[in-house]
């Protein structure tokens, strides 16, 4: 009989200053499976029509200067509009859907989602961590707030990757 190894891990927005160095001001989010950020980012580019862009990258992390966060802090609103929450929505749930491995076989709602993003729900912490399309919406509004208090300092944004 094999033994499944399920993969956990964190994702962390850190706010910087121009030079790099850290700021107050950071969001963090476990995850179990497969980390949702991978959705965010695809339902960013689907629904934004534009491609995914860092200022730099690394294996574990991904980082935005203060003019690329200006922009992605419109991109990333704008995706939460209401005129185009329900295609982020759907778009999350897809992805989860066929991309993700669920810990049990459920239909993935993007209703649900839906309601995450309109601010109507917060998802309890088992959510979470059983459904990690309500985590993924969790973390799409969480970049959007983590990128808007990057701007209005005049600071860029670190996303980390913690796999364990």
């Amino acid at each position: 009989m094999a033994m499944q190894v399920r993969m956990s891990g964190a994702t962390r927005f850190q706010i910087l200053d121009e030079d790099g160095d850290e700021l107050p001001g950071s969001w963090e989010y476990h995850w179990e499976g497969r980390d949702p950020f991978e959705a965010v980012m695809a339902a960013v580019t689907e629904v934004s029509g534009k491609p995914w862009e860092w200022t730099g990258r690394g294996p574990r992390s991904g980082r935005f200067s203060p003019v690329r966060c200006r922009t992605m802090a419109v991109r990333v609103s704008n995706v939460l509009r209401k005129s185009r929450r329900v295609a982020a929505a759907a778009y999350i749930a897809r992805v989860v859907a066929e991309e993700f491995e669920l810990k049990q076989r459920r239909k993935v709602d993007p209703a649900a989602v839906l309601e995450v993003l309109c601010g109507r729900r917060e998802p309890s912490e088992e959510e979470r961590e059983s459904q990690p399309e309500l985590l993924a919406a969790v973390m799409l509004r969480g970049l959007r707030d983590a990128l808007r208090a990057a701007v209005e300092c005049d600071g860029g944004l670190r996303v980390q990757w913690r796999a364990e």
